[in-house]
């Protein structure tokens, strides 16, 4: 789900019986592909001016045990970062208790380049939160109309991620353009799926396999 029409709290006013019978359905749709690791049940809970901290709890008690009881996949409620510190905080807090695996968005330009040690300060140093589930970077990337170095910068930085020991797991974000440029164009190919980007794709190669 995104963003629920602002309000995560009600649903947007569905009934449980109608959320079950929307999560069960795309669950089921994917549930036999052996690539599918996991489910992000609300895209970007955090998402800045969308919903408070209580709010989102309130969603995920309704949603994550809806889910839960009818697959064994693990299952989390993605995360935008947009500052090193909002690897820590009240949200990762709020999450952890409903989560197999905590889910960061990574957009942000990270001092040197590296941002594992953001994660070690604020997701593993936290005392009053340890231990910790393991992460994964679900989205990360920057459009096209930042130019070739912001992006490699981007991509670079999720590698970074991706090698650590700590890290479960990362998407590339994203094989192709999704929407228009300033928006969408995202992709080591442009829309087409013919077009290039290849500053991206050396990028991408040098993430750890």
């Amino acid at each position: 789900y995104w963003e629920l029409s602002g309000n995560y709290n009600q649903f947007a006013g569905y009934t449980a019986q109608q959320i079950q019978t929307g999560f069960r359905g795309q669950i089921n749709v994917l549930r036999n592909y052996s690539n599918v690791v996991g489910y992000d049940l609300i895209n970007e809970i955090n998402f800045p001016g969308t919903v408070t901290v209580s709010q989102g709890v309130a969603a995920m008690k309704v949603a994550a045990p809806i889910v839960r009881a009818f697959t064994d996949l693990p299952i989390t409620f993605s995360l935008s970062v947009q500052a090193a510190s909002q690897f820590g905080g009240a949200w990762p807090e709020a999450v952890a208790p409903y989560v197999d695996f905590q889910d960061f968005h990574y957009y942000y330009f990270a001092a040197a380049n590296n941002p594992v040690p953001d994660v070690t300060t604020y997701y593993f140093g936290d005392a009053a939160a340890n231990p910790r589930t393991p992460y994964f970077i679900g989205e990360s990337g920057i459009g096209a109309s930042a130019g070739e170095g912001d992006q490699i910068e981007r991509w670079d930085g999720a590698g970074a991620l991706a090698g650590d020991s700590r890290c479960a797991g990362a998407v590339g974000f994203c094989l192709a353009d999704f929407g228009a440029a300033g928006s969408g164009d995202y992709g080591v190919y442009e829309a087409d799926l013919v077009t290039e980007r290849s500053w991206l794709a050396a990028a991408f190669a040098g993430w750890p396999s």
